[in-house]
């Protein structure tokens, strides 16, 4: 099933679902549409924090020319006890 998608915002969401022998988890992957030279404009408001910038989802080192890049984001959630 396609995920969702929000042209207006520049962004999409698919969730997968990882299930392993046992148990799962439940993984929300949200793609934003921006710039390679200034992606920290957009994910910081929302609170979330860059762990980096890639070239590709394996990893590697980014190239300038590349139309396509990968960042990485943490959202660190605080527990109400």
């Amino acid at each position: 099933m396609p995920g969702l998608r929000y042209d207006a915002e520049q962004v999409s969401l698919d969730r997968m679902t990882v299930v392993e022998e046992h148990g799962g988890s439940v993984h929300d992957e949200w793609t934003q549409y921006c710039s390679p030279r200034s992606p920290e404009r957009e994910p910081v408001p929302v609170g979330l924090t860059i762990d980096g910038v890639f070239g590709d989802l394996t990893g590697t080192a980014p190239d300038p020319g590349d139309r396509q890049f990968a960042v990485s984001l943490r959202r660190v959630v605080h527990s109400s006890s």
